[in-house]
């Protein structure tokens, strides 16, 4: 079995599960990637985790890609930690620019210069006053949001959210308008915007922040996920 494919140590997960025929979503980070074992300590809320010998797939980034991977719970460590078995090969799924979801956010953004400088990485925090709470559409390339700012198409914005993981955790980017429309129903410009500069792991935060709330709204379409031909 190849393991280029594998997720890495420290890498941001997302996990797909069956327990009494409910689908059920979890956020991780690897702790230990190697060819017959993957331990992940995984966000709980004080929800339990599935018992051993549950089968959970993997999904994480890699690249522009999306992989998974099908694994067997072959030990629990911890209350948050498992130690999962591979049943198989990593396969390829969609660029993971393309997996998109309508996420509740706290977001700003201001317009910026060509030598603007991305601050450093940033992995938990709070909003300020200024921010604003709305639904960003939002992708691992881009997000769309209402703007109080008067844009055009290759205008440089910064943009700063905080996504309501369980530890709030900002992301810092640097962003090309690809779109500004007015937005009929609110007054406000709607803004598209691609990231230019992003801190990787900002993006691995923001990737897997996508992914849950993805499968999360899949709903009952969510067995399509983990079926075992998948």
């Amino acid at each position: 079995m190849s393991v280029e494919r594998f997720p890495t140590e420290d890498q941001f997960i997302t996990a797909v599960t069956v327990r009494d025929g409910n689908a059920a979503v979890l956020a991780g980070r690897v702790l230990v990637a190697k060819e017959r074992g993957i331990v992940v300590r995984f966000e709980t809320d004080g929800e339990p985790l599935p018992s051993r010998g549950n089968g959970i797939t993997l999904i994480f980034g890699g690249g522009d890609r999306v992989f998974r991977l099908k694994t067997s719970i072959a030990e629990v460590i911890d209350g948050a930690k498992l130690l999962l078995e591979p049943l198989g090969p990593v396969t390829e799924g969609e660029r993971r620019e393309f997996l998109r979801s309508d996420v509740e956010v706290d977001i700003r953004s201001e317009a910026v210069g060509p030598d603007y400088v991305l601050p450093g990485e940033s992995s938990a925090g709070e909003p300020k006053p200024d921010w604003e709470r709305q639904i960003a559409d939002l992708s691992g390339s881009g997000v769309g949001f209402l703007s109080d700012g008067l844009y055009r198409k290759g205008d440089l914005v910064y943009v700063q959210m905080v996504l309501p993981t369980q530890v709030p955790s900002t992301v810092n980017a640097i962003a090309e308008v690809v779109r500004a429309f007015l937005d009929v129903d609110s007054g406000r410009q709607r803004l598209a915007v691609h990231f230019t500069a992003l801190d990787e792991r900002d993006r691995d935060v923001l990737i897997n922040f996508v992914f849950r709330k993805h499968y999360e709204q899949l709903g009952s379409r969510i067995g399509a996920v983990i079926d075992p031909d998948v």
